[in-house]
Formats: C-alpha cells, sequence, structure tokens
C-alpha cells in the first residue's frame, strides 16, 4: 500500500465517524426533546448534508450502517411488527446516492436537496410487497406525515450546505 491509499483510508474512516456520530446524535437528541421521527426525519439530515462533503463510498456506508447504529443505541428506529429499520435502510441508502448524483447537476440548491429525499422517501414503496402487515394506505399515511420532515430538513440542508458553498464560492 502506498501513502496516498493509506491517506484515502483514513480519510475515508473520518469521514464515515462524522457522519455516523451525526445521523445517530440527531435523531437521539429529537426524541429526547420529545419530537416525532415519524413526523421531522432527523435520520435523514446527515445523510442528505454529508452527502455534499463526503465521498461517494463515505456516504454509502454511513447510510446502511446509520439504521443500525441508532437500533443498537436506542432501540429505534423499530424493526417489529413493522419493518422501519427495513425501510430507512433502503431509503436512506437511496439519499445518500441520489444527493451524490444530483449535487453536481446544475439546479437550484433546493431542488438538489428537495429531490433526493423526494426519491428515497418514494423508494421503499416497494417493501409493501414484501410485507404482509404494510398496506398503500399506510405507505401513503407515513409519507403525509413526513413532509413537515421534509421541509425541515431541506431548509437545514441549505443553510448549511449553502453556507459551505458560499464560502467556497468567495475564496
Amino acid at each position: 500500500m502506498n501513502l496516498l491509499s493509506i491517506q484515502n483510508i483514513k480519510r475515508n474512516i473520518m469521514e464515515i465517524s462524522i457522519v455516523l456520530t451525526l445521523s445517530s446524535s440527531i435523531p437521539f437528541l429529537f426524541h429526547l426533546a420529545g419530537l416525532e421521527g415519524i413526523r421531522f426525519l432527523p435520520i435523514y439530515l446527515a445523510i442528505l448534508i454529508g452527502g455534499y462533503f463526503v465521498s461517494l463510498n463515505s456516504i454509502l456506508i454511513v447510510s446502511l450502517l446509520t439504521p443500525l447504529f441508532n437500533y443498537l443505541l436506542t432501540g429505534m428506529p423499530i424493526h417489529t411488527p413493522l419493518p422501519i429499520l427495513q425501510i430507512l435502510t433502503l431509503e436512506l441508502f437511496v439519499l445518500a446516492f441520489a444527493v451524490s448524483v444530483i449535487k453536481e447537476k446544475n439546479l437550484n440548491l433546493i431542488f438538489k436537496l428537495a429531490l433526493p429525499i423526494l426519491v428515497a422517501r418514494a423508494s421503499s414503496i416497494v417493501i409493501i410487497l414484501f410485507y404482509k402487515n404494510l398496506t398503500l394506505n399506510w405507505f401513503i399515511d407515513s409519507r403525509i406525515t413526513g413532509i413537515s420532515g421534509i421541509i425541515l430538513n431541506v431548509i437545514l440542508a441549505y443553510l448549511i450546505v449553502g453556507k459551505f458553498n458560499d464560502k467556497k464560492r468567495s475564496k
């Protein structure tokens, strides 16, 4: 192994550690404050923002580890009777991938933040096919309930990503 690949490995480990810590801390703080995850979607925020600043490999790894890590730390997201753990794993993976693809497009930042979340939230409809206790009505209701969370995530990410983009442009 050369020095460059060791530096890349160290950088990836650091990226994964930082974003995974944030992706576990943010939902924990929301739940501690009595705010519902299904309404505010706090688990999405670190992935949405992290996708702008870390490598594709790092953000994809974090997206897969985040639901499991949160579950091991707090018992949430639940995995029975509804497969929320599995749903979030799929949605966060799609979110991470979508952010990585869309961030390079020539679009307004609001769209580049909103589009990945919308795609991610829609992607889990396939899970309904595999779980008999999930219905289309449940899926639609949970998407509607999460609209405020999508808006909150986009606004917070816009403020953070926009601030860093402004600093990069001014240099």
